[in-house]
């Protein structure tokens, strides 16, 4: 035992056996030696810090919560750390919900004794932003909480929300350009809380780039947009995590549309107007382009001008003009070639080629004539025109305007454009020919160098007898319905019946072959069927049932030139053809007599033409069946030829 010890220990053994009275033991007290006091008072203290040491760790500890704040939420790539009021046991059961991986480190140790103030969590990944947390200390001890039930600590947090979108320019109000940029805004840094995209259709490649603090994402296409389109973008987000150490995703969760916007393109720019044009512009002129939208001035040297030809632009708005250095050459076709990508205003820019072209004054010609050449039908009381490319000495044009036939008349003009009036209406059915010398003199160009001449044909003549139509009452009476039409055209009212009755039936009837003559009566039924059962009557048996209500008279290999004739003394024609297969179909009588037929046989009346009575360009007639028809010529001949061209003229 220390020399320290062993006085320390007699003075207390002094004080323990020799009680005085108070104030003695005070006495005794201040003569005590200086180092038993010493040892007296500090063992008070010691056993007064024990006592309250054990009442103190008997109470539930508290604790600090330390984190990298976001706001008033947790950063999501944030550690988390308790500070304990006293040392806890690490033997205690930590559980996050929801689970997150990553390491809890013990700090302030008492490393016998397995006690920690500070409790740290540091996550691997990061945690999934806006999301609440919780961790929970499972039998929680302290050293001297042997007789008390452990404590449950639990702590709850909520982590920093990804950033939302708070603009995507070009705004919906605003233009879409070829030029524009796409820019998606977001309300605050993303660090790694989310991956964020725009996806646009019609498809467009982008490069994309974004600023250090990842607030702004800037989307510029690597091509011009197209113009008149409508493009839709949608805004895409990701929910990510990270791996804390390296940065590297270890989590990317099911794309979410955030916002979507539409906007269509501005139109391509074009061309209002351009002049000159025409075929006879005058060599001092200048070129003016009126642009839909305002051109950029340095564009204009991408304009092409064919043949080539120096000069100055100057752009005033939307208006260009050209103003050549020298004079256009003569008799020249210029070509103007506003190239594909010409840029205006605002990116515009033109998607192909637009060209434009004029020709330079030259040799005078004529450009137009009316009636035009070789036209037909035209108005006896028509005004003949010719248009020049160029204003001319009217003096000199009409002296050597010329017609054939002669025509009389009277000069007027309008422009560039001569005008012949005849003085009277020109004959129908007639070709004239119009004639234009050379050498008609041009008030800044060159005399015309060549002849211009058309023809045309007057309209022609049509004869047309008022001649009622009616459709036949029978499948094959077809001519006696032609015969009551001439009738009715002459004023006489008679039935089909009634003229059949003229007419008459022959009953023999068809065996083999072997059928009645239609040349004294009618063959078959009526009503039956065509080169089968029934078959009709040729002219001699109409003409008897006409001159039994007005003159008549019938002949065969009749001409174009006799049913005109006839018609021009107002007789109609009731004319035989077919209106089937025109196939032959003949037989014999049962006397012997071979009968010319054909399958379809058809009979109509003839009521006027078109044309001339010589040489008429067409036949109107009315057909039983189908109504009035108007046959080119040509083709009623061929028609009416099958049946021997044979006609019953109803006077």
């Amino acid at each position: 035992m220390s020399l320290f010890a062993t006085t320390i220990h007699q003075d207390i053994h002094d004080i323990e056996h020799h009680p005085h009275h108070l104030k003695e033991r005070v006495h005794d007290f201040i003569a005590m030696p200086v180092r038993a006091k010493a040892f007296l008072f500090l063992g008070t203290i010691v056993f007064a810090a024990i006592v309250f040491g054990l009442v103190t760790l008997q109470q539930p500890a508290s604790w600090d919560v330390n984190y990298s704040a976001a706001g008033d939420r947790v950063r999501t790539d944030s550690g988390i750390s308790f500070s304990f009021s006293r040392p806890m046991s690490r033997n205690v059961r930590i559980i996050i919900d929801p689970p997150s991986p990553g390491n809890w480190y013990f700090e302030d140790r008492l490393s016998r004794l397995h006690l920690s103030r500070d409790f740290r969590f540091e996550p691997l990944e990061t945690w999934l932003p806006n999301t609440t947390y919780t961790i929970s200390f499972e039998k929680l001890r302290g050293i001297f909480d042997l007789g008390e039930p452990a404590q449950r600590v639990m702590y709850t947090f909520t982590t920093q929300p990804a950033p939302t979108v708070a603009s995507l320019t070009p705004l919906v109000s605003e233009e879409l350009l070829p030029s524009s940029v796409f820019t998606l805004t977001l309300d605050q840094p993303n660090s790694g809380l989310a991956a964020y995209d725009i996806k646009i259709d019609p498809t467009v490649e982008f490069t994309k780039t974004i600023n250090d603090d990842q607030t702004i994402y800037t989307y510029t296409p690597t091509q011009p947009l197209a113009q008149g389109t409508r493009y839709t973008a949608q805004v895409v987000t990701h929910p990510t995590r990270h791996f804390i150490d390296s940065g590297e995703v270890s989590y990317e969760g099911e794309e979410r549309v955030t916002l979507e916007q539409a906007w269509k393109t501005v139109e391509a720019p074009g061309v209002d107007s351009f002049s000159p044009t025409g075929n006879a512009v005058l060599r001092s002129t200048t070129f003016q382009i009126a642009f839909t939208h305002a051109p950029q001035e340095t564009e204009f040297s991408k304009l092409i001008i064919s043949p080539e030809i120096d000069g100055v632009w100057s752009v005033d708005g939307v208006g260009a003009v050209f103003t050549p250095s020298a004079t256009l050459f003569a008799d020249t076709t210029y070509t103007v070639t506003i190239p594909k990508g010409f840029t205006t205003e605002g990116g515009r820019f033109f998607e192909s080629d637009s060209v434009y072209t004029f020709a330079t004054i030259g040799a005078v010609k004529v450009v137009a004539m009316s009636p035009g050449p070789g036209a037909t039908g035209v108005a006896v009381d028509r005004q003949i025109r010719i248009d020049f490319d160029q204003p001319v000495a009217h003096a000199s044009a009409e002296k050597n305007f010329s017609t054939t036939p002669e025509l009389s008349g009277s000069f007027s003009w309008d422009g560039a454009t001569l005008i012949f009036t005849p003085s009277s209406n020109m004959p129908r059915d007639t070709g004239y020919t119009i004639r234009l010398a050379p050498g008609v003199a041009g008030e800044a160009g060159i005399p015309s160098v060549r002849e211009y001449a058309f023809t045309f044909t007057t309209q022609p003549t049509i004869v047309r007898l008022d001649v009622p139509y009616d459709h036949q009452d029978y499948p094959l009476s077809c001519e006696v319905a032609a015969l009551k039409m001439a009738l009715a055209y002459k004023g006489v009212a008679v039935s089909e019946d009634q003229l059949m009755s003229i007419v008459g039936y022959d009953p023999t009837p068809h065996s083999g072959n072997v059928w009645g003559n239609p040349y004294t009566a009618f063959v078959g039924d009526i009503s039956g069927r065509q080169s089968t059962t029934g078959y009709g009557v040729y002219w001699e048996p109409i003409l008897k049932a006409a001159r039994a209500y007005r003159g008549a008279d019938y002949f065969v290999n009749g001409t174009i030139q006799q049913l005109t004739q006839e018609i021009n003394n107002g007789n109609p024609i009731v004319v035989w053809g077919n209106a089937g297969s025109g196939k032959r179909v003949d037989w014999q009588t049962p006397e012997g007599q071979s009968i010319y037929a054909i399958n379809g046989e058809h009979a109509r009346v003839v009521r006027g033409y078109v044309g001339s009575p010589e040489s008429p360009t067409k036949i109107i007639v009315n057909d039983p069946l189908y109504g009035e028809i108007i046959y080119n010529t040509s083709a009623f001949e061929g028609n009416w030829a099958m049946l021997f061209k044979a006609g019953v003229i109803v006077k």
